[in-house]
């Protein structure tokens, strides 16, 4: 049986198998994606900041997002509304704001500007 040694059950004090399991695939998944730009587009002239977040899904959280570089004119979406919402600032399209659900997940923030290049951000909720 994998739960036992010998005859002696082994536990894991304090942790839930759903939480070890959680923490492994984002580890996984950072690793993999450690090497790999979210964007291939090797000539984009527009970056994002910050470009990752890590969030902890027992607090609201708000992250400032910027973009800089290309042409100015942005466009802000992300991949899963569920995991939270994106409000541009009224002063510049440049900045965009991200709060978060208490939903686990990986959300994409990407940024456009008005000549089609690309950024993205990736925000991790647990």
């Amino acid at each position: 049986m994998c739960n036992t040694l010998g005859r002696e059950r082994v536990r894991v004090s304090g942790v839930r198998a759903g939480h070890v399991t959680l923490v492994l695939a984002v580890l996984v998944a950072t690793a993999l994606i450690a090497g790999c730009e979210l964007d291939d587009n090797s000539t984009n002239s527009v970056t994002l900041y910050p470009a990752s977040v890590l969030l902890d899904v027992k607090e609201t959280n708000t992250v400032e997002f910027t973009a800089v570089g290309g042409n100015i004119s942005y466009q802000w979406s992300m991949n899963n509304a569920i995991l939270g919402s994106i409000y541009i600032a009224t002063t510049s399209t440049a900045v965009a704001l991200y709060q978060n659900t208490t939903n686990t997940g990986t959300n994409i923030i990407t940024v456009r500007d008005s000549s089609g290049d690309s950024a993205n951000a990736r925000i991790v909720q647990q």
